[in-house]
């Protein structure tokens, strides 16, 4: 997950013609089952050699939310269930209200890059 986190950084940076990348914000769903410490060891291990290296990376949760398709029910939900990885997590989630299973999961399963903020070169080239 981190090679494809910091693949992406890297590629907006160059795109900005960044010298190197000072922070990244990063966001993770609690149902995406990714330890957070996990993750900031090997962006720290992945980005050496890179721009990203010694770049600050900010991992924010974002708390698990549904919809419920039987009461109407739209908010956040305590997810009970094993740390299971193989993407099954609907199975052991219920709604709060009626207790339904029909749901839809609204958030907690992203991990996105929510910013980026890149060091660019104070000197522009000019045309000749």
């Amino acid at each position: 997950m981190m090679e494809n986190v910091l693949r992406v950084a890297l590629i907006e940076a160059r795109k900005h013609s960044a010298e190197r990348i000072l922070d990244i914000d990063l966001v993770v769903g609690e149902l995406t089952f990714l330890n957070l410490d996990q993750l900031q060891f090997a962006f720290e291990t992945l980005s050496k050699g890179t721009l990203a290296e010694k770049a600050k990376l900010n991992i924010e949760t974002m708390r698990a939310s549904i919809k419920c398709s039987r009461c109407g029910y739209a908010g956040p939900i305590s997810y009970e269930g094993p740390e299971d990885h193989l993407g099954y997590v609907g199975v052991f989630l219920k709604c709060g209200i009626c207790e339904s299973h029909d749901l839809e999961v609204i958030s907690g399963k992203e991990c996105v890059i929510r910013n980026l903020k890149v060091k660019t070169s104070s000197k522009k080239r000019r045309r000749r």
